[in-house]
């Protein structure tokens, strides 16, 4: 099992998506993310729930946005395509 984790990094990604999305759409989206991460040889850790916080400042002229984040293990090359996506 270690050997797995030994040719991977730790990595984490944090999500924000509209505060006007609903349940499904937050539900979809987060999957699609995972799925890319499972897709490229990624193993999630920690899955964080998606919750709805108070920016700092507007982004978007938004206060407020759904936040979620994923903790995983994967290949180098998997940073360039999440930031693709």
């Amino acid at each position: 099992m270690e050997e797995i984790f030994q040719k991977k990094n730790n990595y984490e990604v944090a999500l924000f998506f509209s505060s006007d999305f609903n349940e499904e759409q937050l539900k979809n989206s987060s999957k699609q993310v995972e799925d890319l991460i499972s897709q490229n040889g990624g193993i999630i850790s920690r899955l964080n729930e998606i919750k709805k916080i108070k920016l700092a400042y507007p982004i978007k002229k938004m206060q407020l946005a759904n936040f979620a984040s994923i903790e995983f293990f994967a290949p180098t090359e998997i940073a360039s395509k999440i930031s693709e996506s």
